[in-house]
């Protein structure tokens, strides 16, 4: 059995790892609730978080995206959001 690539990379407030078109985010260290992504050269199409698959907030900016994650969604420890990117 092949393993598919995983790739990893810090962004403010925790690290992300990326299968194919989709990169989790693990937020560790959330700064008012708001997680910077530099930009990566592909646009997001969408965030939701992993538990529970509520929709997150994607705000698209010249320097990158900004995911919006209100307190009242985070999990105490690590607040895992997956992003799937378009082409």
């Amino acid at each position: 059995m092949e393993r598919a690539a995983v790739r990893s990379r810090r962004v403010t407030g925790g690290v992300t790892t990326q299968k194919g078109s989709r990169i989790f985010i693990h937020v560790l260290e959330p700064e008012d609730g708001i997680v910077v992504l530099p930009d990566f050269g592909k646009p997001v199409s969408s965030a939701k978080l992993m538990n529970g698959g509520k929709a997150v907030k994607v705000e698209k900016q010249d320097f990158g995206t900004v995911l919006y994650v209100p307190q009242s969604i985070q999990d105490p420890i690590d607040t895992i959001i997956e992003i799937q990117t378009g082409q």
